[in-house]
């Protein structure tokens, strides 16, 4: 198993608020979904929250508005779910973590677990997917490759500030070891 960890501060294990982290295509929502119901608590994926909070779709706020405005509709939406009383796990974003100072207030709000992928593992599953990501949709596989390699790079150093670190190659059959881990800090 590849969990590594550090331990999170009192104030986000009062919170009861998980934050799953990593880049487009690591399995946040596909794992986040599966340990939510194992803990018995609410799951909210960041883009869906925004998406139905704004009535568009992240692609048209992409396009009508721009990624700026974007990053701040994120930014609102995050900030408000980690003020919110019940346990949740929030699915967040790729960028989330990097943009002003949103990993600061998930690392004081929330355990967070980084979901770490590899260049190669997240190009397989995105070159099927860049349709729905507004950030890739319309890169060829060269400069997809090269994209997710820098900006997998950019992102590293905030990734890496989680309480909790997952290999996303085997997240899925590692779920119950991260369970008992977030449940003995919840004690």
């Amino acid at each position: 198993m590849t969990l590594s960890l550090k331990g999170p501060n009192s104030r986000a294990l009062e919170s009861k608020k998980l934050c799953f982290l990593g880049y487009m295509g690591s399995g946040k929502s596909t794992l986040g979904r599966l340990v939510a119901r194992k803990l018995d608590w609410s799951f909210i994926d960041l883009d869906q929250f925004i998406e139905e909070r704004n009535g568009l779709s992240i692609p048209e706020i992409f396009d009508k508005h721009g990624e700026d405005h974007f990053r701040k509709l994120e930014r609102e939406a995050l900030l408000f779910l980690l003020k919110e009383p019940d346990p949740l796990l929030i699915s967040c974003g790729g960028g989330s973590p990097i943009y002003e100072d949103n990993m600061d207030h998930m690392i004081s709000m929330a355990i967070c677990v980084h979901l770490k992928a590899d260049e190669h593992l997240l190009y397989d599953r995105l070159k099927s997917s860049k349709s729905n990501r507004p950030l890739i949709r319309n890169m060829n596989e060269a400069e997809l490759r090269a994209y997710i390699k820098s900006s997998l790079a950019e992102r590293e150093a905030q990734y890496q500030r989680a309480q909790l670190t997952l290999n996303a190659a085997n997240a899925k059959s590692n779920q119950e070891d991260l369970i008992q881990k977030i449940r003995s800090y919840l004690r």
